[in-house]
């Protein structure tokens, strides 16, 4: 494991309202991989214009926890195979 490199535990509310816990093994200590998917939905808000700051940061995070489960539920097809 490179000597900056973490791993962050988080549990996430898939759609079906199950919890699952997601190890991210995380270059820049304290950002998840939800962390930087919501940074990257911030960007295309903030574009498009959308006020106040605090709304960009609910949708951003929203984006970001679909992605994420998105991401769980292939990572748990792909087990099953």
């Amino acid at each position: 494991m490179h000597p900056c490199q973490i791993v962050v535990k988080e549990q996430l509310e898939g759609f079906a309202g199950m919890l699952h816990e997601v190890e991210h093994n995380v270059k820049h200590p304290g950002m998840s991989l939800r962390d930087h998917f919501a940074a990257l939905a911030m960007q295309g808000l903030i574009i498009q214009g959308i006020r106040p700051l605090d709304e960009v940061v609910r949708q951003a995070y929203e984006y970001a926890s679909a992605m994420v489960a998105a991401n769980i539920a292939k990572i748990t097809q792909e087990e099953d195979v």
